[in-house]
């Protein structure tokens, strides 16, 4: 206890140290970004306010990669069309390295990624992952990328994290965290809105499109899909057989995001209750995953609403995005977590729907249904595929353009899994429409092709119930 305590009251003097040593070094425009940023976003004015002041400070400080990173990750969010931030950041590698030759640290190029790709949701790991296979695939680096934390650091999901130390120079050293401090944010890999490829910046979805295209022509992999080693693999077995479960059985996981904020992401669970059923008429088991907080399921042969259990664990989370035969997601982080298992997903109630160029060609996608307010007409195949329709990511942004979304009716879900639980029983008779997804992936093909200086490749299978209404 004694030494506990004696250990934070010395992490905490470092950090006073270096926080005011960070005070005392730091620039203007760093101590401007830092006032602004402190403005509380309490309605859409005091938002404008803020997006306004960053816009000012930004077009006095046009060479800044600091203030071009500020605003372009709040225009993403806050901007009519989200394209406007995009585009200010996919410079943003040019930027940072002329800001380096002038402060004469270009000699210093040293990798870092950011803490909070590990620390805080799911879906944090997936760009971290994406960079990893265009960084040691692509680029063919030999080097690992820096990552620095702090002592008793809280992970999202250690066990989850164990496949991508690995692949890291990982520094645990709270000393050393604040020491690096400065160079952490000079020489970081932003990946909050972003991913670097061939030395600029584009959105996940586009970087993520690249990657996958390039890939194909790589037969020999220095990074790849984990794997789940054997004794793990008796481990999470030895769970299923005590929740009942027959071995060899298979199953699928299901999350419905039901969070706070962003009201666009959520869906409700009770509408997939037809899919679960058509799941477990074939003979397959579903495991609702998430957290306690989520609307409790009816029971349902079959069905296992895996937060109110007692099996609910890190290990177990992951064992079962790792083994399942397909993953039901929405816009939230846990779907992400069976691809880099290789796993296919199904993406349904699905937004913003640019990410769709981020699947491979196993999975498949139904985003939701997007109407104009004025006259309920629904958007047209070429808007929703094109900026600012495509990649609307927030309740704002819709209520800005005047569109409306609409959930997937239970009918729409239940049809999308028969799609791939079709293909997967080798009967596709009611499965992919495969000529209509093949006439839409070429259109889409064509109308993409010159949005960035790499053309996008609609890889993914598009649900019928979104084809059929094109």
């Amino acid at each position: 206890m004694i030494i506990n305590f004696l250990n934070k009251v010395k992490n905490r003097l470092i950090f006073i140290i270096y926080f005011i040593f960070e005070i005392l070094t730091e620039s203007r425009i760093e101590k401007e970004i830092k006032k602004i940023q402190k403005i509380k976003e309490k309605n859409i004015n005091s938002i404008k306010y803020k997006l306004k002041k960053l816009e000012e400070l930004f077009n006095k400080n046009l060479s800044n990669p600091f203030i071009c990173e500020a605003l372009a990750r709040r225009e993403v969010v806050w901007r009519k069309n989200p394209n406007d931030g995009l585009k200010k950041f996919e410079n943003y590698e040019n930027l940072m390295k002329e800001w380096q030759n002038k402060k004469s640290l270009s000699n210093l190029s040293i990798p870092f990624i950011p803490e909070h790709q590990v620390v805080g949701s799911f879906g944090n790991y997936w760009p971290l992952f994406n960079y990893f296979m265009y960084r040691y695939n692509i680029e063919k680096s030999q080097s690992k990328p820096n990552l620095i934390l702090k002592k008793k650091t809280k992970i999202t999901n250690k066990y989850l994290f164990n496949y991508f130390k690995q692949h890291l120079n990982l520094i645990e050293n709270t000393r050393y965290y604040y020491q690096q401090s400065f160079n952490t944010k000079v020489f970081k890999i932003p990946m909050e809105i972003t991913l670097p490829y061939q030395n600029k910046h584009y959105p996940w979805f586009a970087s993520m499109n690249f990657i996958n295209q390039k890939l194909k022509n790589v037969e020999k992999k220095n990074f790849n899909f984990f794997n789940m080693n054997e004794k793990d693999l008796i481990k999470g077995k030895k769970i299923l057989n005590e929740l009942g479960i027959p071995e060899n059985s298979w199953y699928v996981t299901l999350h419905v995001r039901e969070g706070i904020g962003n009201a666009l992401f959520n869906s409700n669970p009770l509408t997939y209750l037809k899919a679960i059923k058509e799941i477990t008429k074939r003979g397959g088991y579903v495991f609702r995953v998430g957290d306690k907080s989520m609307t409790k399921l009816p029971k349902i042969n079959g069905l296992i609403d895996y937060p109110f259990t007692k099996y609910k664990s890190e290990f177990f989370d992951i064992f079962l995005a790792a083994t399942c035969k397909f993953c039901i997601g929405t816009s939230s982080g846990f779907w992400s977590v069976p691809t880099f298992f290789n796993k296919p997903v199904v993406l349904v109630n699905y937004l913003p729907i640019f990410d769709y160029y981020s699947l491979s060609e196993k999975s498949f996608f139904l985003p939701k249904s997007l109407k104009y307010k004025k006259d309920n007409k629904e958007v047209s195949l070429a808007d929703i595929f094109s900026f600012p329709h495509g990649y609307l990511n927030t309740d704002l942004q819709f209520e800005l353009n005047e569109v409306l979304y609409t959930d997937n009716t239970e009918d729409e879900i239940r049809d999308t899994v028969i799609e791939i639980l079709n293909i997967f029983e080798n009967n596709n008779k009611d499965g992919v429409n495969e000529k209509k997804n093949i006439e839409i992936k070429n259109y889409l093909n064509k109308l993409n092709s010159k949005i960035y200086e790499y053309p996008l490749e609609a890889i993914g299978n598009l649900s019928s119930s979104f084809l059929n209404k094109y």
